[in-house]
């Protein structure tokens, strides 16, 4: 063979070589490159989970110390006096998502006509117990502060007539701890910004040999929740977030999460345990 020919095919050779090498490292720098962002993204969606954790723990607290509040009233607890507390708390100012404390009696027979008396006291004759019960728990709310526009629409309201709310305050009852309902519309929704909630519940612990009589309980709006968690630089998050075992509604989704999943190329998801249910956060 020609010396000619050998060195071309030999530059031919080499050049090959090179071209993969060259894109062997460029390969490894770009996995390199991926999988560093894709530990910062897991570092972030961590870092708005406990967020989100902390403000559900602070939610959650303040519920405790309602319950306590109730609990230690000589006799059923005043509306005025009530509405001191809750306001004394400060909810609009720290708590964003906490919608408000509120108390669900339990009705049955033999307290129906004491609830709707307390009722018609606390909020005037137009606070009746609604909708029609169905068989088995009914309650009624006949306490729910601070006493704005979309609080005053749930008064009265048997939470036990919806599934969710019903099953929530269930298992309140069988463990005796902080139960949130499966992702739901409040009934205080009553604006066009409509936000998917939940309910958490806290059975009162009654003096001993006597019936039980109701619940603490707290409407959480999530969107202002999420809101608040994650505001501030250091969560540049696009957010969805959903109920393990009730996906839909959704609890909550930023705009343009789906854009922004897919421009970026990387996904990101952890799960987080609020009272009794489990969320998936994803990112």
């Amino acid at each position: 063979m020609p010396a000619m020919a050998v060195l071309s095919r030999l530059s031919l050779t080499v050049a090959v070589v090179l071209t993969l090498v060259g894109a062997g490292l460029t390969w490894s720098v770009y996995q390199s490159e991926m999988a560093g962002r894709q530990a910062a993204l897991d570092g972030l969606t961590q870092r708005a989970a406990r967020r989100i954790e902390t403000r559900i723990e602070q939610h959650i607290a303040l519920l405790s110390a309602t319950r306590a509040f109730i609990e230690v009233q000589d006799g059923p607890v005043e509306h005025e006096v009530f509405a001191a507390f809750v306001k004394g708390l400060g909810l609009d100012d720290r708590y964003s998502g906490l919608q408000g404390l509120g108390l669900a009696r339990l009705v049955t027979p033999g307290t129906e006509d004491e609830v709707k008396a307390t009722l018609a006291q606390n909020y005037g004759p137009e606070a009746v117990i609604w909708p029609e019960p169905v068989p088995g728990l009914r309650t009624a709310i006949t306490l729910l502060e601070p006493s704005d526009t979309r609080n005053r629409a749930a008064i009265g309201y048997d939470m036990a007539t919806e599934e969710r709310r019903r099953v929530a305050m269930l298992a309140a009852l069988r463990t005796g701890e902080a139960a949130a309902t499966a992702p739901l519309q409040l009934v205080q929704e009553i604006t066009d910004d409509v936000q998917t909630g939940i309910l958490i519940y806290l059975p009162l612990r009654p003096p001993t040999g006597s019936e039980l009589g109701g619940f603490a309980y707290a409407p959480v709006r999530l969107g202002d929740l999420f809101t608040a968690a994650l505001q501030g630089d250091d969560v540049p998050l696009v957010i969805h977030a959903v109920d393990a075992d009730a996906p839909e509604p959704p609890l909550f989704e930023a705009p343009g999460y789906l854009a922004a999943k897919t421009a970026s190329g990387l996904a990101s998801q952890t799960q987080l345990a609020v009272a009794g249910r489990d969320w998936i956060l994803s990112a």
